[in-house]
């Protein structure tokens, strides 16, 4: 923003910001394993001891049917940490610890792409000290690495859409960007097919984007569609392999259907579990929650009082600035983003289930960053901006600290 908007930072403050949250980041989700959580979940041995194990005998597989069904990554991954450290916690959860940290390095990368660095710092370190995030990354189970593969891949693409913007800024003609970047999202993207059931909804935000430019941004539609298409080309050509896998062995997949009630519900003319269980997952950020025991403090909210506040207030801003006088493309992506992360909360058993949601984590933070941003925003447009950095700080202080002594104390 102009008039002295996001505040200045250097490029060299900027790297130790990062590097510091990364770090508070690992140290969050390394550290005391013995005293959180206590003893290891029955999951956690099963996919390191049964489904790891076949990896460590030499059964290299894109998908494993223990356990009512494993995409293989993860696995592979956490065999090479179990060959160094043995079946330990670095062995059984160095992984997850790593992929979890990951996703707020990549928080970061991806809200300064898109937006400005105080959002990005801010929904960064509300990820890092986020109950749901330690949750799955101090677990030895493969959910965590979907946000990694989401996140590396939307990074990617935003990369390939800011560039081609920026050329066409400085040169005044149309520039289509390299698809260097849109190919490697889209590695990331198929990539993703291999770690948790999640990623499959994935290729469908980038389709309903695409959608949405082409009603409300034709021009930006008309620069990204070609891009946006070999990025999606690329990720079904390496989502093929485990498509034919599954279509093989459709019942390799029986969790799936377990936990479709609500839909097999609606299907029968019932629509009163899809109503419950949406209006569960909607309050998940505010006064309910995933009803779990096992390592959850059952229907525990993801926020406390003040994150909600601003996370609602965070999803205000971007549905009017997706669909109102001035479109923002930007906040309608993260607004899709958040739809199909949520969706499977209302439609699988239970509902609101932090697993099952787990694409929408990492967007969920960027919803209460942009609200206080709007919020410094506004005051600098009212010619306060010493104003503005000071009730940004304040707020950003108020609201980190207060989620992450919720978060510390409650895992």
């Amino acid at each position: 923003m102009n008039r002295g908007w996001p505040p200045t930072l250097s490029q060299r403050a900027e790297v130790a910001l990062v590097l510091c949250i990364t770090l508070l980041a690992l140290g969050l989700r390394a550290v005391g394993h013995w005293y959180a959580p206590r003893g290891w979940r029955e999951d956690e041995l099963s996919n390191a001891l049964v489904v790891s194990q076949h990896v460590r005998e030499g059964e290299l597989r894109l998908y494993y049917d223990d356990a009512s069904g494993h995409e293989g990554l993860y696995h592979w991954l956490q065999a090479g940490t179990m060959a160094v450290f043995g079946p330990g916690v670095w062995g059984i959860r160095g992984v997850s610890i790593l992929l979890g940290t990951a996703a707020v390095a990549l928080t970061y990368l991806l809200a300064r792409r898109l937006f400005d660095w105080p959002t990005a710092a801010i929904a960064a370190l509300l990820l890092a000290f986020s109950f749901w995030s330690l949750m799955y990354s101090r677990s030895g189970q493969r959910h965590i690495s979907v946000t990694v593969t989401t996140l590396l891949s939307f990074y990617l693409m935003w990369r390939a859409v800011r560039r081609q913007d920026m050329a066409e800024q400085s040169r005044g003609v149309v520039y289509h960007a390299p698809m260097r970047n849109y190919l490697l999202a889209g590695v990331a993207l198929g990539v993703g097919f291999y770690t948790y059931f999640a990623a499959r909804g994935v290729p469908l935000i980038v389709i309903a984007w695409g959608v949405y430019l082409f009603l409300w941004a034709r021009p930006l539609w008309r620069k990204t569609w070609r891009g946006l298409l070999v990025m999606l080309a690329v990720a079904a050509l390496l989502a093929a392999p485990l498509v034919v896998i599954l279509l093989r062995q459709p019942e390799a997949e029986a969790r799936v259907a377990e936990l479709a009630q609500p839909i097999d519900d609606a299907r029968q003319g019932d629509f009163s579990t899809l109503g419950r269980y949406a209006l569960t997952t909607l309050s998940m950020f505010t006064h309910d929650g995933d009803d779990e025991v096992l390592y959850n403090v059952p229907h525990r909210p993801v926020f406390g009082p003040l994150g909600a506040l601003l996370f609602w207030a965070g999803v205000g801003l971007a549905l009017v600035r997706s669909f109102g006088p001035s479109r923002d493309e930007r906040h309608a992506f993260l607004l899709l983003w958040l739809g199909a992360g949520l969706a499977p909360g209302a439609l699988s058993v239970p509902a609101a289930s932090l697993g099952h949601t787990i694409l929408a984590q990492p967007v969920a933070m960027i919803f209460p960053a942009l609200a206080l941003g709007e919020g410094a925003r506004w005051l600098v447009k009212a010619g306060r901006p010493q104003q503005a950095r000071a009730a940004l700080l304040a707020g950003a202080m108020v609201l980190v600290g207060w989620e992450g002594a919720r978060g510390i104390h409650d895992y």
